[in-house]
């Protein structure tokens, strides 16, 4: 467990280096709110414990969540990462660098709470800094169901990256850029552009081919798979190549999803583009 780097004091985020040495830090930890005692000794790191109470796990990772919440409420711009079609491929658009004309913290929404919301030009951006757990299902059923542009920070990955490259986390302006500028540890959970482009290649341009069972055994497959990825191996098929459902085409980037058509599930498959695809997706995402 790392040792504690933050502590509150009058409801606002503090170093080590911010505060007296012992119980004069008046400090509560981030996380369980207990009082705090600053450690400032000559031979050990200087860090925050727990004062007559077990050191809880997560004041770290709150406290940098805390961190972030306030840096970008005080930045003037923020830098969105690149949105692709899919976690690898077609790129819609790259990062930009947008303006910040207001922003909430923690701005109740109807059955959920973002961390944050930005909004530039007249449009809403919302963020979630996740510290521990991913988003919940429900969560991204609601983000899913209201359209809503939505970016995630991994705050543990941003922990982890600047506690190897940087000493103080709290002061340190490279620690502010990586959360206003940086895109490596940001990620789009939603974007409405994309799933209009999604929605078009899906209904325009897609492949609909069904699902079919094989015999009386309860084994589902994609015939004619274009990437080859399993190949039959009995007389009448030999030679011809077939694609699983869940293990192949759910996981695949030319898959643009499963719909029923008379009582037959299909899958919507846009491999055989997979050369004029990227051209295809940057002429879309400009007229949209």
């Amino acid at each position: 467990m790392h040792k504690l780097e933050f502590g509150l004091k009058n409801n606002e985020l503090v170093t080590i280096d911010d505060v007296e040495g012992g119980l004069a830090c008046d400090c509560i930890c981030p996380n369980c709110n207990k009082q705090l005692i600053a450690r400032k000794g000559e031979l050990k790191e200087h860090h925050f414990a727990h004062y007559k109470s077990d050191d809880c796990n997560y004041g770290t990772e709150t406290a940098i969540h805390l961190l972030a919440k306030e840096v970008i409420a005080k930045a003037s711009h923020f830098t969105t990462p690149q949105l692709l079609l899919n976690d690898k491929y077609y790129e819609i658009f790259d990062e930009i660098s947008i303006p910040i004309d207001q922003v909430w913290v923690e701005k109740h929404q109807k059955h959920f709470i973002p961390d944050i919301i930005i909004e530039s030009g007249g449009k809403k951006l919302y963020i979630e800094i996740i510290v521990t757990n991913n988003v919940s299902w429900q969560k991204m059923q609601l983000i899913r169901d209201r359209n809503l542009p939505f970016i995630a920070f991994n705050a543990l990955r941003i922990k982890n990256y600047l506690r190897r490259n940087f000493k103080d986390l709290g002061n340190d302006e490279n620690f502010i850029k990586e959360l206003v500028e940086g895109t490596r540890h940001k990620y789009w959970l939603h974007n409405p552009k994309r799933e209009k482009i999604r929605e078009i290649l899906s209904e325009n341009y897609a492949e609909v081919k069904p699902i079919k069972s094989f015999g009386n055994y309860n084994f589902e497959y994609v015939a004619d798979c274009l990437l080859e990825k399993n190949e039959w191996k009995s007389k009448k098929l030999q030679g011809q190549f077939y694609a699983k459902p869940e293990k192949d085409c759910e996981k695949c980037r030319f898959f643009l999803g499963q719909n029923r058509i008379d009582s037959r599930e299909n899958v919507h498959c846009i491999a055989y583009m997979q050369f004029e695809l990227n051209a295809l997706v940057k002429k879309l995402s400009k007229n949209i």
